[in-house]
């Protein structure tokens, strides 16, 4: 992906020459290329340069000039010296090389659904084909859909990985060019068959369940346990690590918590909860703007506003019972036992 040579041709086979990195300049380099050796090769010096930025095979407008220096190993046919040259504008031959690429989840819905492949220029010109992608490492059973292209990246939708979960074992991907009139180019030079490529993670961890309980059995909701599509690391958190609670009905709070640095799922102890009713849920709100962070090992940080539905992880507990006398002649005849939310399916 480094820009490491420039091939300068002659209108005849070079012969009997000694390159001289003196002899060669580059008038305009906004690239700040360097000369170092050269080769000659039939009608083309093949001249090594260094200073090219890395990661792209695209230069701003570059020109060189060949100064002959008199000197007996200027550029010759073997018989005469080649003058000083008029300033060459260097076209490109550099082809696009798969440089990178990661994985995300793009809807947030906890499921690895796209690949970027970052190439080292702008890919133009080009038509995705899913069979020129291939997984040599696929624990996830990966495959691929289809393609879109934005700059330098090309987006590759893909199906098969496991729901719930933000990271995936160690997955490769591979681009091979079918010699197709569509495969991946910068308008001019084909991509050639890449290196295997090791997918980095840049998917964000996504709450995937918020489950109620009740820690003492006393009919009163007082732990939230939320669970993430992968382990997560929390980083200057205060007890409620950023994260506020919205309750079916009352209110609840977060007072303290039960996790290691890091854990697939947190335990919470919430206060505030309406008392005597476990059928309430709660919904946990992220908010990225507090004091701490819940990230992934990566670095990859949960969204703003990330939140799930919560469930109603708790058993109806018997609060109360009462004797009654429902005929009004004097003898009990029924007990009245009340619990902390709606009986059904019993």
């Amino acid at each position: 992906g480094t820009v490491n040579r420039i091939d300068a041709v002659y209108s005849e086979v070079i012969t009997s020459s000694t390159f001289e990195s003196g002899d060669w300049t580059f008038p305009a380099n906004p690239a700040s290329l360097s000369v170092g050796s050269g080769a000659f090769s039939g009608s083309t010096v093949q001249i090594t340069v260094t200073g090219a930025p890395a990661n792209t095979t695209v230069l701003g407008t570059t020109t060189v000039k060949y100064t002959n220096q008199g000197t007996s190993n200027s550029i010759t046919d073997g018989s005469n010296s080649s003058a000083t040259s008029s300033v060459i504008t260097l076209s490109d031959e550099t082809v696009p090389i798969l440089l990178s690429a990661t994985y995300k989840d793009t809807n947030g819905d906890g499921t690895v659904n796209r690949i970027d492949a970052v190439y080292s220029e702008v890919i133009t010109s080009s038509t995705f084909e899913s069979g020129d992608w291939t997984f040599p490492a696929n624990p996830a059973s990966l495959s691929v859909g289809s393609g879109a292209f934005s700059g330098s990246t090309v987006q590759i939708t893909v199906t098969g990985a496991p729901a719930n979960t933000t990271v995936l074992g160690t997955t490769t991907v591979k681009y091979t060019n079918q010699g197709t009139s569509n495969s991946i180019t910068d308008g001019s030079n084909s991509s050639a068959t890449s290196s295997v490529i090791t997918l980095s993670d840049e998917a964000k961890p996504v709450i995937v369940s918020a489950v109620t309980g009740d820690n003492n059995s006393d009919g009163t909701v007082d732990r939230l346990t939320l669970t993430f599509s992968e382990s997560v690391v929390i980083t200057d958190g205060d007890t409620d690590n950023d994260i506020t609670l919205s309750a079916s009905t009352g209110s609840a709070s977060i007072t303290a918590g039960s996790y290691g640095a890091t854990a697939s799922t947190l335990v919470y102890t919430i206060s505030g909860a309406t008392a005597g009713n476990t059928s309430l849920t709660i919904d946990p709100i992220y908010a990225a703007s507090g004091d701490g962070d819940i990230t992934d090992p990566t670095g990859n940080e949960m969204s703003n506003g990330e939140t799930v539905s919560g469930s109603d992880g708790t058993a109806p507990v018997l609060l109360s019972a009462t004797y009654k006398d429902t005929n009004g002649n004097g003898t009990v005849n029924r007990i009245d036992a009340v619990y902390s939310e709606v009986i059904t399916s019993s």
